[in-house]
């Protein structure tokens, strides 16, 4: 017999603490769930920032592939817009209906082997918003940068897949990204790889975001550090976002918030914001030497 459950989702579903905290109680109460009907109601909820489908949409395949059924309920029709435009319905068997009107970098799932896939997804879902902004030259700057963001990301060998989504802010000339993965978190990978041990999962976070903080063995590669990344979002007034375990850190115009949350996430989501007004005053920077981003998460995402 199937068994029915029901969740209300917030009023506000967005890029802040309250939603990693909904996020994480949805996962440790649906988790071991098996051939139930489970209803995502959306009744109450007024505004959804759609880069969030990455770790929501890992989560809802996760219980599919568990024989659940995923229904969502009352949606309203700002929200239902967002969600066909960026393909996050189609995924979950919903029918599409995209407007003409492309404001959303669609939700993805790539596997470990599908380099190629990824870039060619971050080529046909930014460019758009690039040339809008007469970012010709610097273009493929630009997409190389993204690329070393998450060519390099690296997971443990029990993630079999990364999920990806984002959207375009017209009003503010901004682009949001999230990528996300179940497994290991990055205090797990830090204390595997270097032996260290944290008291808590922001303080990983503290030490891995910091210069020449790498889990890397010496003949590994270099990339475009995690630090670097840091940079390279602030230089575009930008706002970067990882939640890792109970770990949230933040920074934003120079302040950082590192702190623990009652709730973990299992795994790891990283978010950015940057601004493309300020992208096309300066050019883009490519640094080959520094370590990679891989840092963070261990193992192999992309295999060469």
């Amino acid at each position: 017999m199937i068994t029915k459950i029901k969740y209300d989702f917030p009023k506000n579903f967005r890029n802040d603490k309250q939603a990693i905290i909904f996020l994480s109680n949805l996962w440790y109460s649906s988790k071991n769930r098996r051939n139930t009907t489970i209803i995502l109601d959306f009744s109450s909820t007024r505004s959804f920032d759609t880069n969030l489908c990455s770790p929501l949409g890992m989560i809802l395949e996760y219980l599919k592939e568990k024989q659940n059924l995923i229904y969502f309920s009352k949606l309203q029709e700002s929200i239902l817009k967002k969600l066909t435009n960026n393909n996050f319905l189609t995924k979950i068997q919903v029918d599409e209906n995209r407007s003409c009107i492309q404001t959303h970098i669609s939700y993805k799932s790539f596997k470990i082997n599908e380099k190629e896939k990824f870039e060619r997804y971050i080529w046909d879902e930014l460019i758009i918003y690039l040339r809008n902004n007469g970012i010709n030259n610097d273009c493929k700057d630009f997409v190389k940068a993204i690329m070393e963001m998450f060519v390099n990301i690296k997971m443990h060998t029990n993630s079999r897949n990364t999920k990806t989504c984002g959207y375009y802010l017209p009003e503010n000339n901004e682009i949001y990204f999230t990528l996300c993965n179940l497994g290991v978190t990055i205090k797990k990978n830090i204390e595997l790889a270097n032996s260290y041990i944290f008291d808590q999962d922001h303080e990983a976070i503290d030490w891995a975001v910091k210069k020449n903080k790498s889990t890397r063995s010496a003949d590994e590669s270099g990339g475009l550090g995690f630090y670097t990344t840091r940079n390279f979002v602030k230089k575009y007034d930008g706002i970067i976002n990882v939640i890792s375990g109970r770990g949230y850190w933040e920074e934003c115009n120079g302040q950082i918030i590192s702190e623990e949350m009652k709730s973990a996430f299992p795994g790891t989501i990283i978010t950015f914001r940057i601004n493309l007004n300020n992208f096309v005053k300066e050019k883009t920077f490519i640094n080959k030497d520094t370590i990679g981003l891989e840092e963070l998460i261990g193992g192999g995402l992309w295999n060469a």
